[in-house]
């Protein structure tokens, strides 16, 4: 069973993306913040792939992508709407593509496909 790590700084998002990823039979952990998530994806050698918020307090999500030392891990962006050139561009030049961004609310079947597909090989 593939393990996904859901990141958001509301507890709200990360029960309904929970409970839908489970029910399609994947292990989900989740973290509240962006410090938890780094630490998380350090050490945590079984995660398959992070779903991560970008505006988060303190540590948003894309601190979160440059700091992981665990580099090549599959990753999903969420996001209550990126209104900033920047962070898209930023997105960008760390190599996320439209297909990897998610804006809330969240297309959860789309959402579903993408993790699936990123996560064939892995599963073979």
């Amino acid at each position: 069973m593939n393990k996904i790590l859901v990141v958001d700084d509301n507890p709200q998002i990360i029960s309904v993306i929970e409970r839908f990823l489970r029910a399609a039979k994947y292990d989900i952990i989740s973290a509240n913040n962006g410090v938890d998530a780094i630490q998380l994806i350090n050490t945590d050698k079984s995660i398959d792939l992070a779903i991560i918020d970008v505006k988060m307090p303190n540590v948003t999500g894309i601190d979160v992508m440059k700091s992981a030392t665990r580099k090549m891990i599959p990753t999903l962006i969420i996001s209550g709407g990126i209104g900033s050139v920047d962070a898209i561009a930023e997105l960008r030049e760390l190599g996320y593509n439209f297909k990897d961004i998610f804006h809330k609310p969240l297309n959860l079947y789309r959402m579903l496909d993408v993790i699936k597909q990123k996560l064939k090989y892995k599963s073979v």
